[in-house]
């Protein structure tokens, strides 16, 4: 609800394998949007394209400019943010202007 989803709207969902990860791709297929994840393994994002996922990109990786081209350039609506620090900078390069970011824990703060 803190993101106000709305139907056709594309959400980057980080740690998408874990609890939070796994409900909301649930919820967002449910409510007609679409959900890219963010997982540390090729199964873990198996698993979330399972569950109704449309992408998914490997944390170890450039997973920024890869959704930014799974985007076309358009970016995403919403992220949802487990981690904070380390992935504002990624955060940035995917994020359309207007989109909104639901930081929801601070894994990445030492």
């Amino acid at each position: 609800r803190a993101s106000n989803m709305q139907e056709g709207e594309t959400v980057l969902v980080h740690a998408g394998a874990s609890g939070i990860g796994t409900a909301a791709i649930q919820l967002i297929v449910q409510a007609k949007g679409r959900a890219i994840v963010t997982a540390g393994s090729q199964e873990k994002l198996e698993y979330c394209k399972g569950l109704g996922a449309v992408a998914g990109f490997n944390r170890h990786e450039d997973w920024a400019s890869k959704v930014a081209e799974f985007t076309n350039g358009d970016g995403v609506n919403i992220i949802m943010d487990p981690v904070g620090a380390s992935y504002v900078e990624g955060n940035m390069k995917c994020i359309k202007l207007d989109g909104r970011w639901v930081l929801y824990a601070l894994m990445g703060v030492p």
